[in-house]
């Protein structure tokens, strides 16, 4: 393997004005940047940066098949759900999160957040990439092209929020 600077590729979620370049996908108060794709690593591993706005739902309750995840709190604080357990991240704190147990993660601070993930091997980076925007910007978006995509990197996710995240949702956000 040869050694090369890498160049990040910014998917921001929330901030449309990124989104010129068709680098950029969005979610709601959060931005990832892939500073490390798997055509760096061999497919070992990729590493992605995160901030999350205070008070932001990260993801939904979702289950990868294909990848393991580390996440490691650069600054603020991060709330994990990893199957019934809940974890407190402050700043300094490495979470694992393996392939095949469901996961969310929201920022429960009065401060942005901001993360490193490891994931491993690589390849859910690109999902990333093809999220549609439509999906992320409020605008409607077809639910098979969701499923499809889903599919395609191993992710099992709810259409509906569950009861038990509506819960932490109403408890943090409200």
């Amino acid at each position: 393997m040869q050694t090369m600077l890498l160049e990040p590729n910014t998917v921001g979620f929330g901030f449309p004005e990124l989104n010129k370049d068709r680098q950029t996908t969005f979610y709601p108060a959060c931005e990832m940047k892939i500073l490390a794709g798997g055509e760096y690593t061999d497919g070992e591993s990729a590493l992605v940066e995160g901030k999350l706005a205070p008070g932001a739902l990260g993801a939904l309750p979702h289950t990868h098949t294909h990848e393991d995840e580390y996440t490691y709190v650069l600054e603020g604080e991060l709330t994990i759900q990893i199957g019934e357990r809940i974890v407190h991240a402050p700043t300094g704190a490495c979470i694992f999160k393996p392939r095949g147990l469901a996961h969310t993660f929201w920022n429960s601070g009065s401060t942005p957040a901001r993360f490193m993930d490891v994931i491993t091997p690589a390849g859910f980076e690109q999902f990333y990439r093809d999220l549609p925007s439509a999906a992320t910007s409020g605008e409607e978006v077809e639910v098979e092209g969701l499923l499809e995509l889903w599919a395609k990197y191993g992710l099992h996710m709810p259409l509906v929020l569950p009861d038990e995240v509506k819960e932490v949702v109403d408890r943090h956000f409200n």
